[in-house]
């Protein structure tokens, strides 16, 4: 297995992102500290949140494509600038959509992508989302179903009948943190989320289709003027098992500060505690 080299070289934040190390969740963990990586790059600050030799978990601003084609910027080449690897060395264990922001695992060799997907299908890789969405849901927590059908020309995807050709199973949990009144008068709510299923726009679309589309969202039916054209929906907290050392980590962000998130009271976050990963 070939594996990434590590850098001692840091760029190092004024702010820290707190990491839990636990050998049992349920029980409670330990909590140690590390100073995030940052580097700004075409008005971008990049926050590595944790990175070994094996991998990094960065902070992707939203606007920034996970992947493209030729020589136009995205994740990978703000990670290859920040850490001096190599783009080719790189694997994007996890995607986000464009408009999305929040944490990313990038490995630093095959092998090691090849160990975090194994994970993955072992239910070793937990990834949690915050959402807020326009309108609110009546219930306070629930599950989501059903199959959708990409439209590769339109890079969109559709809720569809069950035995629809080449149609997907997708499927999600997710809790009510909050809900309160925006800017414009309008009920928002914030979820919590946790993907069973990965799928093309998966958490967009669902939520759409149950009728509580994603703030900011247009693609998929929210008609909020969004200037910046981010939706607000976050990659926040990921829970996994380290492939090579077997530690478990939690590594989260904190809670964001920028509309619509900051409008949520500070006791909503806290709401994730219960929130079963």
């Amino acid at each position: 297995m070939t594996l990434g080299p590590e850098s001692n070289e840091f760029h190092e934040s004024t702010q820290e992102r707190s990491i839990s190390k636990t050998n049992n969740r349920k029980a409670g963990s330990t909590s140690f500290r590390k100073k995030a990586s940052s580097k700004i790059l075409s008005g971008n600050q990049l926050e590595i949140i944790f990175r070994d030799r094996y991998f990094c978990v960065v902070n992707k601003p939203a606007g920034v494509p996970a992947q493209t084609q030729g020589k136009d910027q995205d994740i990978l080449s703000l990670v290859s600038t920040a850490t001096n690897i190599a783009k080719q060395k790189m694997h994007l264990v996890n995607r986000l959509d464009q408009p999305v922001g929040g944490l990313m695992i990038i490995a630093f060799s095959g092998g090691i992508h090849a160990a975090f997907e194994n994970l993955r299908r072992n239910n070793g890789l937990a990834k949690i989302y915050l959402a807020v969405t326009s309108d609110v849901p009546q219930s306070q927590s629930g599950s989501l179903h059903n199959y959708l059908l990409r439209d590769g020309r339109l890079n969109k995807s559709s809720v569809v009948p069950e035995k629809t050709a080449d149609s997907r199973s997708a499927s999600l949990k997710w809790k009510k943190l909050d809900q309160t009144v925006g800017t414009d008068g309008k009920e928002l709510a914030l979820l919590a989320i946790k993907l069973e299923t990965g799928r093309h726009h998966q958490i967009r679309v669902q939520l759409a289709a149950a009728g509580w589309p994603i703030w900011g969202d247009r693609k998929y039916g929210d008609n909020q003027n969004n200037i910046k054209r981010n939706i607000a929906l976050l990659s926040y907290l990921l829970y996994f098992i380290h492939p090579v050392s077997g530690e478990k980590l939690e590594l989260k962000l904190k809670p964001p500060e920028i509309y619509p998130f900051e409008i949520f009271s500070q006791t909503a976050w806290q709401a994730l505690i219960d929130f079963d990963i």
